[in-house]
């Protein structure tokens, strides 16, 4: 059976590029950073807090 995965959408976290997708395994979130760093894969548990600092990160910046 091949691994098949769905993506969900795509948004910004401040100027980082955001991709969620979803498959039978659970789903993922891929960062491509702004600022040149290499893009990273965040799954499950880990896409989570990935994603909850990365809006913390928005919020202090924009205060």
């Amino acid at each position: 059976m091949s691994h098949v995965t769905y993506p969900t959408g795509q948004f910004m976290i401040g100027s980082h590029v955001c991709q969620i997708a979803n498959d039978e395994k659970g789903f993922e979130i891929l960062i491509a950073y702004a600022d040149g760093r290499e893009k990273e894969v965040f799954t499950n548990r880990t896409a989570l807090l990935e994603l909850q600092k990365q809006i913390a990160d928005c919020l202090e910046y924009a205060k």
